[in-house]
């Protein structure tokens, strides 16, 4: 299990109010609309317990859905790339 420290998706959600909560129950289910990869994910945490749901990190949740182990470089997809705060966005 990974720590959720800088560079995890714990880490950056904890800026969300109702934090992982919020982010799994509340808006994913409404983000599946556009991006339905989300739904295997969704319905995973669905079934998660409440006490499962406090311990499992985001970034091993989503590990084990199609999210991440499909496109090896997903920012193409959208023409542009993520780049670092100081690069332009193409």
């Amino acid at each position: 299990m990974k720590h959720a420290g800088p560079g995890t998706l714990d880490f950056a959600v904890r800026s969300v109010r109702g934090g992982k909560r919020a982010v799994m129950d509340d808006l994913a289910p409404l983000a599946t609309q556009f991006e339905p990869r989300l739904a295997p994910a969704v319905a995973k945490w669905q079934q998660l317990t409440p006490w499962q749901r406090r311990f499992v990190t985001l970034d091993d949740f989503a590990a084990e859905t199609p999210l991440t182990a499909s496109d090896p470089n997903p920012g193409n997809r959208y023409g542009g790339k993520v780049k670092t705060k100081r690069s332009v966005i193409s």
